[in-house]
Formats: C-alpha cells, structure tokens, sequence
C-alpha cells in the first residue's frame, strides 16, 4: 500500500510539473509569435526561419523544456498566401501544440 501511495504522488507531482512547464513554454511561444509578426509589420514578410529573428529580437532562439528536443518549429507554409505554421512538442502524450497564422488561434496538430 505504501508504495502505491509513493507511486501516485510521484504522478501527481509529474502532472503538476508539467502543468509549469506546459504554461511557461506557451508564454515563450506566444513571444516569439509576436516577434515573427513585428518581423512582417517591419518587412512586409514572415521570415524564413526563427533565425531570421536574431539579432534585432533575439540573442538566440528561446528554448523550451517541455519536449526531448527542446526546439520549437516554424514552418513558411505559403509566401503567396502569407501563411505559416508555429509549433512545439509536449512531453507526454507527445502534442504537437500549433499556432497557424490563417487560423490566428493555438490548435492540436495531431
């Protein structure tokens, strides 16, 4: 009994964790979509890559702890159409949570 009650603690706590982490990267993510939209006010494009950002709004890309690789993704989905894909992998079911800037709202790409 004692071990089951160590068990669900431990998961508790993980969620509880990862909850944290989950609310930080989006704060990060929410930044650096605002930055990739001052990037297209200022040029009248999106930019290639997130390394297009560096150095005016960044030092380095920020990183994030929710996943194994610590990357998020940006994506230029269409120059015609102005459209790209922002996303970043959480832990655990392994989410992909995505930003699109034709939707201009967070969705579950999987």
């Amino acid at each position: 009994m004692k071990k089951f009650l160590i068990f669900i603690l431990l998961i508790i706590t993980y969620f509880y964790i990862s909850g944290l982490t989950e609310e930080s990267t989006r704060i990060k993510a929410d930044d650096i979509i605002k930055n990739i939209m001052l990037y297209k006010d200022e040029t009248w494009k999106y930019p290639n890559s997130l390394d297009d950002l560096i150095p005016k709004y960044y030092k380095k890309i920020p990183i994030h702890y929710s996943s194994i690789d610590y990357k998020f993704h940006y994506y230029l989905l269409s120059k015609e159409k102005q459209d790209f894909l922002f996303y970043y992998t959480y832990y655990f079911p392994f989410w992909r949570f995505s930003y699109s800037e034709e939707r201009k709202t967070w969705f579950n790409l999987d």
